[in-house]
């Protein structure tokens, strides 16, 4: 009912707006108050409507957002309760650890043990990112580094004073000018190296002889897994 009400509403104003005007083109200030009221009112209306419009779409977005969170949250304990099952049975039968390392720290991998290398000392095993292997079966491993050169990038600079050019200058070009030479100098930055280390365990496996753990970019984290497994290759 409310919404036909405003509906007749705005056709009377723009009735009244149109007789008003008509009114107004007759010299009568009787239509100019008329025109002015309908048109006050169409305005007051649309704003009203806009503003109305507005909240309902924030608040529509806002029960959006916090449905979202809420399905993230059950989603993230769903998968904290899968990973301490897992891990509860993983260390019933072993016993508990004496060292584990997070391999990566991004939240993707938050609560996933095979996002884990964890040292049973006592029971001499070692779990490898979803993979439970006696110490004694490993034969060897390396810390594998598959990096790549990143080129740096090459930007052309133009200059008159020559003198001021700072860089590494792969090439230069005198260009002409009506009123005073120009060097153009090609400046390259420094190239990169985009290291990518993984863990490569050889082991007493004819099925599965080779293990392969991707670290990524961290060397820390590589260089604190190489010395785990030298200290692990003593426990043999």
């Amino acid at each position: 009912m409310k919404n036909k009400y405003y509906i007749l509403m705005y056709v009377a104003a723009i009735l009244g707006g149109v007789l008003g005007a008509y009114l107004c083109a007759r010299n009568s200030i009787w239509g100019f108050i008329l025109a002015a009221l309908c048109a006050m009112f169409i305005i007051e209306r649309s704003v009203y409507s806009w503003d109305t419009a507005m909240a309902k779409r924030e608040q529509k977005k806002a029960a959006a957002k916090k449905e979202l969170e809420e399905k993230r949250r059950l989603e993230l304990e769903e998968k904290e309760h899968k990973y301490n099952i897992a891990k509860n049975e993983l260390f019933a039968r072993n016993g508990e650890p004496c060292k584990t390392i997070v391999i990566s720290e991004s939240r993707f991998d938050l609560f996933n043990i095979n996002n884990e290398l964890i040292v049973f000392d006592k029971a001499k095993k070692l779990w490898l990112c979803g993979h439970e292997v006696s110490i004694d079966d490993i034969n060897s491993f390396v810390i594998d580094d598959e990096s790549t050169i990143q080129k740096g990038q090459i930007t052309a600079v133009t200059s008159t004073d020559t003198g001021s050019m700072a860089g590494r200058s792969i090439a230069g070009a005198i260009i002409g000018g009506a009123t005073a030479k120009k060097q153009t100098v090609l400046k390259q930055e420094n190239d990169k190296i985009i290291h990518d280390y993984a863990l490569v365990v050889n082991i007493r496996d004819i099925n599965n002889p080779m293990l392969l753990i991707k670290i990524g970019r961290n060397k820390n984290k590589a260089m604190e897994i190489n010395a785990l497994m030298q200290v692990i290759m003593t426990m043999k």
